[in-house]
């Protein structure tokens, strides 16, 4: 739940209640892959692409809350900050 607390408001995701993943709908339609490489190169987030996890996962990006909750709200501030 905690989880959910510092997610984006501008961005529609899934999940984080019960777990920690959540599941994040790439923008403007982009592919998996697209959105994984570009939060990689342009913001230095790593996500897992849903298309990993098979064709419905695809427009998806999977994030998670291993990390501290410091770089969890630091690489929400940074998506939500990006103009993409």
């Amino acid at each position: 739940l905690e989880f959910r607390r510092v997610l984006f408001r501008s961005y529609t995701y899934f999940g984080g209640v019960h777990s920690p993943y959540v599941w994040m709908q790439c923008p403007k339609g982009m592919k998996s892959w697209d959105y994984f490489d570009y939060l990689l190169n342009k913001l230095a987030i790593v996500g897992t692409p849903g298309s990993g996890f098979g064709s419905m996962g695809e427009g998806y990006l999977r994030l998670t809350a291993f990390g501290s909750r410091e770089g969890t709200i630091e690489a929400m501030k940074r998506i939500e900050k990006d103009s993409l």
